[in-house]
């Protein structure tokens, strides 16, 4: 799991400040995101990232294994 922190940090560092600002030189990022609470549900599915309650990913590297898995708790978040 050390490595897998290592590559993203290296990836960051070589990137250097074009991640976090864009060509004029304002932050790419944003604090406000318009999005339609009706849409929004406490599970969801896709092929790249499933949010079904007793999902699990496991990673394996060398001889450590980090599980991750999803829980069946929820947040209200923004009143939804």
């Amino acid at each position: 799991m050390k490595h897998a922190w290592n590559v993203l940090f290296a990836m960051i560092a070589l990137s250097g400040s074009s991640v976090l600002m864009g060509q004029n030189g304002k932050a790419n990022w944003q604090d406000r995101f318009p999005v339609d609470r009706k849409t929004l549900g406490t599970k969801g599915h896709n092929p790249y990232f499933p949010l079904t309650p007793g999902y699990q990913w496991s990673y394996r590297h060398g001889n450590e294994t980090e599980v991750v898995t999803v829980l069946s708790e929820t947040k209200m978040i923004d009143g939804v």
